[in-house]
């Protein structure tokens, strides 16, 4: 198998038992087995305690929807380096809130594990800049208050023009006729 191929299916999540006997056998011949934990699925109530544990959250999908792992680290205080692809990149700053890289290349990629691992004010920096950010947008209050807010816009009363008023009129007038 190939390192794309392998890659690719990580990141679809193919293979459960069948997969994680081969990434331990991949971590074996590269030596790197005591530096890798392989753990079984986490319950969503203990997720937390795994994202405070890690010391930084890789997020590489090649296309990634809106990117709820990395939030969640955010959320932990946990440094993310994500895909540019997608959802992380709508609420990541780079090198703010976290980092944001080309999943095609590795080596740019190391480069922001390492660059975190050894830089210990951007890496307090980028964790409380991410535990705010996600505070600050999508804990449930920021949340309510944000829908508490659209739904006000959207109760208040509209001025129309009249070619606007007219081609409402228009279209409700046609609904109702072919009733």
């Amino acid at each position: 198998m190939t390192r794309r191929e392998w890659l690719t299916r990580t990141a679809n999540g193919f293979g459960g038992l069948a997969l994680a006997a081969l990434l331990q056998e991949q971590a074996r011949a590269l030596g790197i087995s005591d530096s890798v934990l392989f753990r079984p699925a986490v319950a969503h109530a203990n997720i937390n305690l795994v994202y405070s544990a890690a010391d930084i959250q890789l997020s590489m999908s090649e296309h990634e929807p809106f990117g709820l792992t990395a939030l969640e680290a955010m959320a932990c205080g946990t440094p993310v380096v994500a895909t540019k692809n997608g959802g992380p990149s709508s609420f990541i700053t780079h090198n703010v809130t976290g980092s944001l890289v080309d999943v095609q290349n590795p080596s740019r990629i190391a480069s922001y594990v390492l660059t975190l691992l050894k830089d210990a004010t951007f890496y307090t920096n980028m964790q409380e800049s991410a535990r705010k950010f996600v505070h600050e947008h999508f804990s449930w209050s920021s949340r309510a208050e944000h829908f508490a807010q659209a739904y006000a816009q959207a109760l208040k009363p509209q001025t129309l023009t009249f070619s606007e008023w007219l081609k409402t009129h228009y279209i409700a007038q046609t609904l109702i006729a072919k009733r």
